[in-house]
């Protein structure tokens, strides 16, 4: 039968663990977003975990993401376009 120290160092072990998993899960998530947006998808749908740091992070993530998305549009409208100007495929 555990003892009442035992006890409370696994109450707190647990406790721990779960803790570290409820901060680790965001910047897991983070991470496989940035992996995403570098090979190409645009689309980052991240949720607010309420962390600080890790809001921060998501939203500075969605607006690049955005940001990247529009130039590359708007430079394969204008490709597009010159080409057509043009009449010859660039």
């Amino acid at each position: 039968m555990p003892t009442r120290s035992a006890t409370r160092v696994l109450v707190a072990l647990l406790l721990a663990r779960r803790s570290a998993r409820r901060i680790s899960n965001p910047f897991e998530q983070l991470t496989l977003a940035t992996r995403q947006l570098g090979d190409g998808r645009y689309e980052v749908d991240l949720p607010r975990w309420g962390i600080a740091e890790a809001d921060a992070a998501a939203d500075a993530l969605r607006d690049s993401a955005h940001q990247v998305d529009n130039l590359l549009r708007h430079e394969r409208e204008f490709v597009r376009d010159a080409s057509h100007q043009l009449r010859t495929p660039l």
